[in-house]
């Protein structure tokens, strides 16, 4: 149960997170400097040694801020090899300011809030270093405390590094490691002369780890609310491994890799944000801003971005399916591998505003697009105001459930001005339909796979062409090619085409079948009804199409037409690229008097 309550406190930008919190981490022992003529300790807390040494055994407040504790450690004067001088200093060495001091073995803490320690007196070489009276203070196997705006801590260990005192500022240059991983660092930050509440100092870092490296150049406040404001530039090769790095248990996937970015960071308390921004992960650039909440239980993320090229295919793999070796032509079979095995919403809630240019999924692709995406509770809804298939100009709603161990996803979504053709040749590499139509769905699914959500599909799809368009086979003369014998394929015929003035098509989605619920094309002539399966999975069919003599309802004749028999009558069924076609025209007797399906032609 601590596992996945600590797992939901990270989230896919991890990295955000990590800025932060490496700035915190190494500014501290510089920020300890900030405003040291206003150090106040307790006299009774410092044990004197020999030789200009002091031992500090019991939490000692540095600075008016209040917001760094030394727990222990030892301080002295040390030459250039960082050993302890033989000579004690005199007073008037402490006070020119040219002195070299080390700090070692340290327990530091950073804690907002902490109660005033005022002293009585302080030995001369702590009074020293207070003043910023040295030229350098080497800090050796010091460890560092920092508890966070939500209260938990981290723990720098093994610091080691040397504090140089300059005119304008301090710089500190070193390393040491947090949470097994080695972090070298180097910053420079301005002095302070009198801190005040709200008060800001000039702040520039270099930090480089294994999972992460970060340069900041801006303000750090450090009296009152601790914040950051500034220039922020950041890279890592895998943000799974930054995750991990902090406790996530996040495993190996595709996906989340190659981050960099830059913008405006602003970080107060609990939140942080990045504005006028620009993002690259996974060969996807982005721009716009990005901003995290770490206090609530779920961490959040909000803001807005704009990218030209959406690769969702870089997040999950894909591989050649039995599906795909079946299928032949389906050219959209990549998407059937898709492996849904990392649902990230178990770790973060979202509010995201997201617009490209163009998405793509395996084969399948999206143009310019628009889309609120929410994230809560591991329930998401993507409300697309506005996406462009194939020519055409859609909008629709896509909601995932990921709290349970499959996944489950719906779809409700309208497309107007479908090029039909294109549309269902990237499908069965051929154009069924060609023409202007208008698509509406509504389907359910549930797994982690695009193949077990294509096998668990169910819903309506609906097809309209009231513009005219053509089915793509010459039905005719397949009839006539079907006459005496059933034949194998689609022959010449299929490279034809039947008119039409309108269709309109209703399809139920049933675990990966198209069922033709209610399939009829009508021109001034005639009047074909379609009628079956094809199983999209397996890429096979199995169905008829019929057609008679199209009379207008109302027409005297109507009757008399109704019980005419078929033009002729066709039985398709086997694979889609080379199915057997029969015509059963002259099978009279069985016809069903509503479709014209024979028995072993009905769903």
């Amino acid at each position: 149960m601590a596992t996945r309550r600590t797992s939901k406190r990270f989230n896919w930008l991890a990295a955000g997170f990590l800025v932060c919190l490496l700035i915190l981490c190494i500014a501290t022992p510089v920020i300890l400097f900030i405003s040291s003529n206003q150090i106040s300790v307790r006299s009774s807390d410092l044990i004197a040694a020999s030789r200009d040494s002091v031992r500090i055994s019991e939490p000692t407040a540095l600075g008016q801020a209040q917001l760094v504790v030394i727990e222990q450690g030892n301080l002295f004067p040390a030459d250039a090899s960082g050993h302890a001088l033989e000579v004690p200093l005199t007073a008037a060495q402490l006070t020119r300011g040219d002195g070299r001091f080390a700090l070692d073995n340290a327990v530091l803490r950073l804690q907002p809030g902490q109660s005033i320690l005022k002293g009585e007196s302080l030995p001369p070489i702590l009074a020293a270093v207070s003043k910023l009276q040295f030229d350098t203070l080497m800090l050796r196997q010091s460890t560092l405390h920092i508890t966070l705006p939500d209260g938990r801590t981290e723990v720098m260990v093994k610091i080691d590094g040397e504090l140089t005192n300059r005119r304008r500022a301090l710089a500190i240059v070193g390393r040491g490691e947090l949470r097994g991983q080695r972090v070298d660092f180097d910053i420079s930050v301005g002095h302070q002369a009198e801190p005040r509440q709200n008060t800001t100092v000039p702040l520039k870092m270099s930090v480089k780890s294994g999972p992460l490296d970060v340069s900041f150049e801006g303000q750090v406040g450090g009296v009152g609310a601790y914040h950051l404001k500034g220039d922020v530039e950041f890279s890592s090769a895998n943000v799974r491994r930054i995750a991990r790095w902090f406790g996530a248990p996040w495993p190996n996937g595709n996906g989340l890799r190659n981050l960099s970015g830059r913008g405006e960071m602003e970080w107060s308390g609990p939140a942080l944000a990045v504005n006028q921004a620009t993002f690259l992960m996974d060969g996807n650039e982005a721009t716009g801003s990005i901003h995290f909440k770490f206090a609530e239980q779920r961490p959040s993320i909000g803001g807005t971005l704009a990218l030209s090229v959406l690769d969702l295919g870089r997040y999950f793999p894909s591989s050649t399916t039995a599906i795909e070796k079946v299928t032949g032509t389906l050219g959209w079979a990549s998407v059937l591998g898709i492996d849904l095995t990392m649902p990230l919403t178990e770790h973060f809630d979202a509010d995201l505003r997201v617009s490209a240019n163009k998405v793509k999924l395996g084969s399948f692709q999206l143009g310019r697009s628009a889309a609120a995406v929410t994230v809560a509770q591991g329930r998401m809804l993507a409300d697309v105001a506005a996406f462009e298939f194939e020519g055409s100009r859609g909008s629709g709603q896509i909601t995932a459930d990921m709290l349970g161990a499959i996944p489950r996803i719906s779809l409700r979504g309208r497309l107007d001005d479908v090029d039909a053709a294109r549309t269902l040749s990237s499908m069965f590499g051929h154009p069924v339909l060609a023409g202007k139509a208008t698509i509406t769905t509504d389907v359910t699914a549930q797994g982690k796979t695009g193949e077990t959500l294509l096998l668990t599909s169910k819903g309506r799809i609906n097809v309209s062409m009231r513009n005219g368009g053509r089915i793509g086979a010459d039905l005719r003369g397949l009839s006539g090619a079907a006459l005496k014998r059933a034949i194998e394929g689609w022959g010449s015929a299929g490279r034809g085409q039947s008119p039409f003035d309108t269709f309109e098509g209703t399809f139920v989605l049933r675990s990966g079948a198209l069922i033709a619920e209610s399939a009829i094309s009508k021109s001034a002539e005639v009047e074909t009804v379609v009628a079956g399966t094809i199983d999209l999975a397996a890429g096979r069919l199995n169905g008829s199409v019929m057609q008679n003599l199209h009379v207008p309802f109302g027409a005297p004749t109507l009757a008399a037409a109704t019980h005419r028999p078929p033009l002729f009558m066709l039985q398709i069924f086997g694979p889609w690229a080379k199915p057997t076609v029969r015509n059963d025209s002259a099978r009279e007797q069985a016809t069903d008097p509503i479709v014209g399906l024979s028995p072993a032609g009905r769903l």
